[in-house]
């Protein structure tokens, strides 16, 4: 019994990061970001940046250290750039014999609220109807954008729906319909949606 004891106290000697919150993950460039964080130890906080547009990471690491061992932790924040777009991928099922669906929230917590958008384009070669911040908008198979989205959050709920295409079958795994929907989205603009 004494050594699990001397166990449990040298484990609750060491170094342990308790908290570490970095908020937005996703923000337009040149926004701030908060770093808190609770440790057990000496913090320190490094922070490294790589990218360029149309997007860059910012990755915040926090190391703890204490006694001579160390905790550490990392969180990455990707800014866009004005007029920087990106890709989203939303996992779709089958909505009946005849088109593919999707319903997926993105987090307040991960895509900040002042992220707006510009426009949306379909990238999965089919029209793509989004219903998305109380707006319905068909995004045209042929990839061109559409700034029927413009203004609203990225964050909170999306519904995509698109058709089943000739030569896909239900059922056959060799001419089955996509597992996603994919859009680009455009976001930090400069001057307005534009296409």
């Amino acid at each position: 019994m004494g050594t699990g004891c001397t166990l449990a106290l040298i484990a609750a000697c060491g170094p342990k990061i308790e908290r570490f919150d970095v908020e937005p993950l996703r923000m337009c460039v040149g926004e701030s970001v908060i770093v808190a964080y609770a440790v057990r130890g000496v913090p320190q906080l490094a922070v490294s940046r790589r990218g360029g547009p149309p997007a860059d990471t910012t990755t915040y690491t926090l190391t703890a250290t204490r006694r001579g061992k160390v905790a550490f932790a990392s969180k990455d924040v990707i800014a866009f750039w004005p007029d920087g777009g990106t890709e989203l991928a939303f996992d779709a099922q089958l909505a009946g014999l005849d088109s593919i669906a999707s319903a997926e929230t993105l987090s307040a917590d991960r895509w900040s609220t002042s992220l707006r958008l510009l426009s949306a384009s379909s990238l999965s070669g089919r029209a793509i109807r989004v219903t998305h911040g109380g707006r319905t908008v068909i995004l045209p198979a042929d990839g061109s954008a559409s700034q029927g989205v413009g203004g609203l959050s990225v964050a909170g709920p999306w519904e995509l729906r698109a058709p089943i295409l000739p030569g896909e079958t239900v059922g056959d795994s060799a001419h089955a319909p996509p597992t996603a929907l994919s859009l680009r989205i455009r976001l930090c603009g400069t001057g307005g949606p534009t296409t």
